[in-house]
């Protein structure tokens, strides 16, 4: 094998390693997202509190600001309080 082909390889290989780790770190910044979502709703649901159930509901939409699916269940969530 060539330098080149190795390097390359090499490359391609560590490429690929970095792009998995970052999919796996926005995965569970959207877990986070979800489970304070739920979070929200047994707030309001469960325990009654949804002036805490629209805190929470608030804090998603300002930790996660790039994470629209999370920012509409939110906005919906607090809609329904």
């Amino acid at each position: 094998m060539t330098d080149l082909r190795r390097w390359t390889t090499i490359f391609f290989a560590s490429l690929f390693a970095l792009s998995a780790a970052g999919l796996r770190v926005a995965g569970q910044r959207n877990d986070q997202a979800e489970m304070l979502l739920e979070q929200a709703r047994q707030k309001e649901l469960v325990d009654g509190k949804p002036e805490e159930a629209i805190r929470i509901c608030m804090d998603v939409l300002s930790r996660y600001p790039n994470n629209r699916a999370a920012g509409a269940k939110a906005l919906v969530q607090m809609g329904q309080c």
